[in-house]
């Protein structure tokens, strides 16, 4: 875009992210001459490559990344049909499968809010499944921990996101003093949308799988929403300030298995089992 007159000009470049800020609204000022360009215009980016970049990412990001598109300022994160096609009839349990990789994502809580532990298998051929979830209300973190330990005798998990901030960094630290595999997890507003982005992707390219039975988390899914700030910045909520413990704590474990996303020093205690 660019504006000028007999003094000078300016030109501004980026690519679009909601409808609002700065770049919106020059975008749609009388001032600028306008182009919105997607990356498939440019001649060195080949159409395999796009392809590529495509199934890698979510659809809001491609579009937003390659096809130039602008978002609404509010909207529900995930889509409907992408929830609904990934549920299926099945009961949780406590059962180990032979050829079956485990992780847990955890999201600590002890008063107002629970901490849910979820449990996420993955098959060889790569898909995803949700095993078993426990939510933990007003239960202290001793006996928290305890239940981590249990879950562990059963699943030996691969690998265990963590959050770690708040109350969950003295249950963390303790998992990784007595040895777990695990990973803490920031929960920044930029780590949070990395996470929450590709669980996004699994979810459209029906690469995981659902109990249609889990309300709880589904209901979070179906309402979880993000919001475009006026800086241009990404912002992930409930509702009406609601509940995202499940919708967190099962993002945490299909997480694990983004191993890309971070380099050995991420973890507790490295390994060298590397999953895609």
């Amino acid at each position: 875009m660019c504006s000028s007159d007999l003094d000078g000009g300016l030109a501004l470049f980026s690519t679009p992210l909601g409808v609002s800020g700065k770049l919106w609204d020059a975008f749609n000022s009388v001032l600028y001459k306008t182009l919105q360009l997607p990356s498939g215009v440019n001649r060195y980016l080949s159409e395999s490559h796009l392809e590529k970049q495509k199934q890698s990412m979510s659809a809001l990001s491609f579009e937003t990344e390659y096809m130039a598109q602008f978002m609404d300022i509010q909207n529900n994160f995930f889509s409907l049909p992408s929830i609904q096609g990934a549920c299926r009839d099945y009961d949780l349990a406590i059962v180990k499968e032979p050829g079956k990789i485990y992780s847990l994502g955890i999201d600590w809580g002890r008063t107002r809010d629970s901490s849910v532990l979820t449990v996420v298998s993955r098959e060889p051929s790569g898909l995803l499944k949700l095993e078993y979830v426990k939510a933990l209300q007003g239960v202290p973190f001793p006996e928290q921990l305890s239940h981590v330990r249990y879950l562990n005798n059963h699943f030996k998990f691969s690998r265990i996101v963590s959050e770690y901030a708040g109350l969950g960094i003295g249950p963390s630290d303790s998992l990784i003093a007595e040895g777990f595999p695990v990973l803490k997890f920031t929960p920044t507003v930029d780590e949070k949308l990395k996470a929450y982005d590709h669980l996004k992707l699994k979810l459209e390219t029906r690469e995981l799988t659902l109990p249609a039975g889990e309300l709880k988390l589904l209901t979070e899914l179906k309402f979880f929403q993000f919001q475009v700030t006026p800086s241009g910045k990404i912002t992930l909520h409930h509702p009406g300030g609601g509940s995202d413990d499940y919708a967190d704590s099962f993002c945490f474990a299909v997480w694990a298995f983004k191993v890309s996303a971070y380099g050995p020093e991420a973890y507790a205690r490295p390994r060298a089992l590397r999953y895609r």
